[in-house]
């Protein structure tokens, strides 16, 4: 994000790095997970809108926002084509929260139960991601 992140405060380079990292999730997801308030989050999430640093794409329901092409150039691309923006969300919160479990997973990034087990059966189908332990203490791994 050079260019821009060095004109940015900490909470505001915190948000952006977090989008670069997860794209395509919505104000409550990011507000959960980076754990600040919602309407701190939305202050900064429209100062980087206005830097033209970030945008939101898809539909007010189903949408997020994403890193503008240009900005996040180190943004990490670990999946191949033909896997949809929601299952990369999952892979990566996976990547960086392993040995959840799904309906933990499901709370975290705010997905329906059935969505995330979709989701899931595609990463595994893929080899992108493993369970590992037993049935009732297990979780899910990246690998």
């Amino acid at each position: 994000y050079e260019g821009i992140s060095e004109e940015l405060n900490e909470g505001v380079k915190t948000v952006l790095d977090f989008v670069g990292k997860t794209p395509g999730l919505r104000t409550p997801q990011i507000s959960k997970a980076l754990d600040i308030p919602k309407k701190t989050l939305e202050r900064r999430l429209s100062l980087l809108k206005t830097r033209k640093a970030i945008a939101f794409r898809g539909s007010r329901r189903t949408g997020g926002y994403w890193v503008k092409t240009g900005v996040g150039e180190g943004v990490d691309e670990r999946i191949s084509e033909g896997i949809n923006e929601g299952v990369k969300t999952v892979l990566d919160f996976i990547g960086r929260t392993p040995g959840l479990r799904a309906p933990q997973i499901s709370k975290a990034l705010d997905i329906p139960a059935k969505t995330l087990e979709r989701q899931i059966r595609k990463l595994r189908e893929k080899g992108k991601i493993e369970f590992r332990g037993s049935s009732r203490t297990g979780g899910y791994w990246a690998l």
